[in-house]
């Protein structure tokens, strides 16, 4: 049987099959070569974390508080938006969080 390209050359189906094997088979030991092979005995370095602690105050903490204890801690929530003018609303307390929680990195940057 026989393979033929768009010139019209012919090439025997087992000589294809072939090379694709070997193909195959030098992509899969390259790759294998890149992989890294031992893992570290001990854990990676912790990250420093500078997350704030939840917003105590304004629309977006009674908000999630509302959600909280009508669903508990451990659920998520997402809100579905009907109306451009309650999207903007949300996006609006969004950037009050962000600009209160730049404000207090701020402060903190000024005391150390």
């Amino acid at each position: 049987m026989r393979l033929a390209n768009c010139n019209g050359d012919t090439f025997p189906l087992h000589k294809v099959f072939t090379c694709s094997l070997v193909f195959s088979i030098l992509l899969m030991l390259f790759l294998n070569a890149c992989a890294k092979r031992h893992l570290s005995k001990e854990p990676p370095p912790k990250t420093l974390s500078y997350a704030m602690e939840p917003a105590r105050n304004g629309q977006l903490a009674i908000l999630a508080n509302t959600f909280s204890a009508k669903f508990g801690q451990d659920t998520s929530a997402f809100l579905l938006i009907d109306h451009n003018d309650e999207a903007l609303r949300l996006r609006l307390m969004l950037a009050e969080l962000k600009a209160s929680s730049l404000r207090s990195i701020s402060k903190k940057a000024e005391v150390s």
